[in-house]
Formats: C-alpha cells, sequence, structure tokens
C-alpha cells in the first residue's frame, strides 16, 4: 500500500512524536473504508443468528441488520479495520515500535468516520559504548573454577544423608559404590562429583560475568525508555507475580513481610529491575546489528519446536521469535566475552581475527 492509497483510507492522519521516544498517531477511517469490515461482521454473526419463522443461519440480511445492535457491529468493525490499516501506517511511516499499541476510539458511531487515537512507544535512538572493551574487561576477572577435597567430602556427605538411614553411615567402597550410580569404582564416583562441582562453578562465574556485562553496558549508554513500554513491563511482571501469589494462596502483605520490604521499596525494586532488563534488551538488539549477528535458522526451528512440545497452548509465532531473541543474546554475550569470533575483524581481512595471517 502507497501513502496515496492509505491516504484514500484514513484522513487527517497525524503523527505527533513526543519526548522518550513515544509518538501519538491520530485519524479517522473513512465511511467507505469501514463499511466492508461492518459487512463481514454482520456477514459472521449471522452465521448463528436465530428468528421465529427462519432456519438458523438464514435470517435475510435487512431484517438480520435490525435485530443486530449495530453499535456493537460498528465496534467490531472498528477493531478489525484499524487492526489492518496499523501495520500499513507504521511500514509506511517507517516506525520502529517496540510496545504494543494504547488504543483509544475518539468518534464510534455508526455510518460515519471513525476516529482513533494510538499511543506506542519507539526504538529510542542511542549510541553505543566500546561494548568489546566492556565485554573484554568483564570477561578479565572470570575466576578459573576449582574445587577441593573439603567440597568434595561435602558432597558426598549431603549425598548419603539423603540415602535410607541404614545407608547413611555406610563407609563407601569400590564394591557398594554401585548403590549410587552407574559407577565402576569410588575413584570414578568422586571423578564425576569433581567434574558436576567445577561444572556448577564454572556456570556460576559465567553467570556473573554476563550480570556484570549487563551492569556496565547499562551503566556506559545512555537511553531514554518510553514510559510506556516501562509501564507495560511492569503490568506483566507484577500480573505474573499476583498469579504466583495466589497459586502459592499468600497475601500481598504476607509477600511484602516475607521480603522484610514496604509496598513502595518493591515498586521501586521493580521498576529499577524492570528499566535495567529493557536497557540491557535493547542494548544486545543493536549489538546483534552492529555485528550481523544472526542465529542459524536451524537451530532457531529446533529450539522452537522443543518449547511448542513442552507448551503446546502458546503461539508459534511468538515462541519463534522468543527464541530468536534468545539465541541471537546468547550469540551477542558469546562474542563479548570473548567466545565468538569478532565477525567484524573477519569482514575486514576476510579471516578471523584470533587466526594469523599466513607468511
Amino acid at each position: 500500500m502507497t501513502k496515496e492509497e492509505l491516504g484514500g483510507k484514513i484522513s487527517n492522519l497525524k503523527i505527533s512524536r513526543g519526548k522518550k521516544s513515544e509518538a501519538l498517531i491520530e485519524g479517522e477511517i473513512t465511511v467507505e473504508t469501514m463499511r466492508p469490515y461492518a459487512e463481514a461482521v454482520v456477514k459472521e454473526a449471522g452465521k448463528d443468528f436465530e428468528m421465529p419463522g427462519f432456519r438458523k443461519g438464514q435470517v435475510p440480511e435487512n431484517i438480520l441488520r435490525q435485530n443486530l445492535n449495530m453499535a456493537h457491529v460498528w465496534s467490531d468493525a472498528a477493531h478489525d479495520a484499524l487492526g489492518d490499516l496499523y501495520p500499513e501506517i507504521l511500514e509506511l511511516h517507517e516506525l520502529a515500535v517496540i510496545s504494543s499499541p494504547r488504543v483509544t476510539f475518539t468518534k464510534l458511531a455508526p455510518e460515519n468516520p471513525l476516529g482513533f487515537q494510538i499511543e506506542i512507544g519507539l526504538m529510542p535512538e542511542f549510541k553505543l559504548p566500546d561494548y568489546k572493551k566492556i565485554g573484554k574487561k568483564a570477561a578479565e576477572t572470570k575466576k578459573i573454577a576449582e574445587t577441593t577435597e573439603a567440597e568434595i567430602e561435602e558432597t558426598i556427605a549431603y549425598i548419603k544423608k539423603s540415602r535410607e538411614k541404614s545407608q547413611q553411615d555406610k563407609e563407601l567402597t569400590d564394591e557398594n559404590i554401585k548403590e549410587f550410580g552407574d559407577f565402576k569404582n569410588l575413584a570414578e564416583f568422586r571423578a564425576r562429583i569433581k567434574e558436576n562441582l567445577l561444572h556448577e562453578k564454572e556456570m556460576d562465574a559465567s553467570r556473573a560475568i554476563r550480570e556484570q556485562i549487563a551492569k556496565d553496558l547499562a551503566e556506559a549508554t545512555k537511553i531514554e525508555l518510553p514510559e510506556i513500554v516501562v509501564e507495560e513491563e511492569l503490568q506483566i511482571m507484577r500480573k505474573d507475580r499476583a498469579a504466583e501469589l495466589d497459586r502459592l494462596k499468600m497475601s500481598t502483605e504476607d509477600y511484602l513481610k516475607q521480603l522484610n520490604k514496604t509496598a513502595q521499596e518493591l515498586e521501586k525494586q521493580e521498576l529499577e529491575y524492570v528499566e535495567r532488563q529493557l536497557k540491557t534488551r535493547l542494548i544486545l538488539g543493536k549489538i546483534a546489528e552492529e555485528e550481523k549477528i544472526v542465529p542459524e535458522e536451524k537451530e532457531v526451528e529446533q529450539n522452537s519446536e522443543y518449547l511448542m512440545r513442552r507448551h503446546p497452548e502458546s503461539d508459534p509465532e511468538q515462541v519463534y521469535h522468543y527464541v530468536v531473541n534468545m539465541l541471537t543474546n546468547e550469540l551477542v554475550l558469546e562474542l563479548l566475552e570473548g567466545k565468538k569470533k569478532d565477525t567484524q575483524a573477519q569482514e575486514k581481512t576476510g579471516k578471523p581475527k584470533d587466526k594469523p595471517e599466513e607468511k
């Protein structure tokens, strides 16, 4: 659709950009554009409409219209029409939206133009810091994962404690170690424990480095977050919290006592968390764009299929986008940690950054 074609469907279209990367879209959808949508709503309603003297779904349209609430029909048509035209507005006016639209109908009456306002949050403009330097500095603080004999003994004691009482005081030998799993001997059992402990420590160290990278990136980047986006994320978080408290049959007052916080302190904490998460998400996304980082389609499909098997009620399209974002962020963090090759350096030289040129 061209801007001229859109102008034939929407009159008085106006886009006002406000502070903090927010925008307001206003306009009126013409009566001529609205009518086919209203007719479609009437036709759909007629499929199940019943009246004395007529078979179900066979009521003539003129009689059907007399018995339908046309204000409701026009309202349904309004949502359908705006649902089709809204993406066209975004595309033609190059609006990079990062929030759900907040729609208000300013004029809604049958056989009249549909007046609307849409509030949206836009992708904020910001300059990336020296993210590779930040990542390298954080990665250099990573501690080498090590474990001690005392930690291995402590883990063995915990495992024995979780067993039956008759086995808790049993001295472990090559002969009875098979009671704890498929182990050839006691040495292999201890080696497996050491391996697991090292893996856990490695994961903890990597998690700490990533948290430090995210913190440093956020502090080094000036971003004005659209308030509408922050509010949207807060509502999602609070809705999830309310659902979890309901599941646990715990009141908000008891939850606050457990945290030893006031309602105001919790709100402040949630706001800071949401703002930090949003900043990190936007920064990682821009780094991915800068570095031309895109996950492999095969990996996206495999992860999407796995999640859909676990959550068959989910929207496949939303799951797909979630997986793309998750894998993209993982690749960006690997780059910042130094685990992934520098794509820009490779593009410039034709060789990976860590591969010396042949002489």
